[in-house]
């Protein structure tokens, strides 16, 4: 967990990547990753039943669903643009 925050930190204080989009798409997964990182203790004793753990469960998956359609929507903006640009 703690490589992942200085990943993190590194990422909104230097900005490595050539454009904004691309620098937002790496925070947003680096957050998504440290989200589900603290998540995985609810798949263990932690959680009160096992109903909460099957809640988890589906809202763990929701959230992993939902950055698969952020990142397929970043992909699709950047290369219908690129090829809008070469016709």
């Amino acid at each position: 967990m703690g490589l992942s925050i200085c990943v993190l930190s590194f990422l909104i204080r230097v900005r490595p990547m050539s454009t904004d989009l691309l620098n937002f798409v790496e925070i947003y997964n680096e957050f998504t990753y440290l989200f589900c990182l603290y998540m995985s203790y609810y798949f263990t004793d932690f959680a009160e039943t096992y109903m909460h753990q099957y809640e988890f469960g589906f809202f763990y998956i929701y959230f992993i669903l939902l950055n698969l359609a952020v990142n397929l929507l970043v992909l699709i903006s950047i290369v219908t643009k690129d090829g809008y640009l070469f016709i």
